[in-house]
């Protein structure tokens, strides 16, 4: 019974560390320009702030193209935004958007990716 109890933990121990590992490799993306960020400190991510970020993203016209990456065991997700086939003025009311949606939240990160 010890004998059995051993082997199973260690198997899920080993397939929470593969699930993990596979996580955390991001794809290749193409000219994704801005990136948010939803982290946790302990708690998780704050998923009322994450699903009003999708709505906006998946409703908004015209497309908006973005990837989801999940990361973590807490949740964390990042999204990548592909702005580039939007104009200046509706890039900027896009993510003065998002920003306010997210409302100066701690546990949500704006990065904008250096061209290289």
């Amino acid at each position: 019974m010890i004998k059995c109890a051993f082997y199973t933990l260690l198997f899920i121990t080993i397939q929470r560390s593969l699930f993990s590992i596979t996580n955390t490799i991001k794809p290749q993306t193409t000219s994704n320009e801005f990136t948010i960020s939803f982290i946790s400190m302990g708690t998780g991510i704050d998923n009322n702030t994450y699903k009003k970020v999708e709505e906006f993203l998946s409703l908004h016209k015209p497309k908006i193209t973005y990837i989801i990456i999940s990361q973590g065991r807490e949740g964390e997700k990042e999204i990548e935004l592909d702005l580039k086939n939007q104009k200046i003025k509706d890039k900027q009311k896009i993510l003065s958007k998002l920003k306010a949606l997210t409302n100066s939240n701690k546990r949500v990160y704006f990065n904008k990716k250096n061209k290289k």
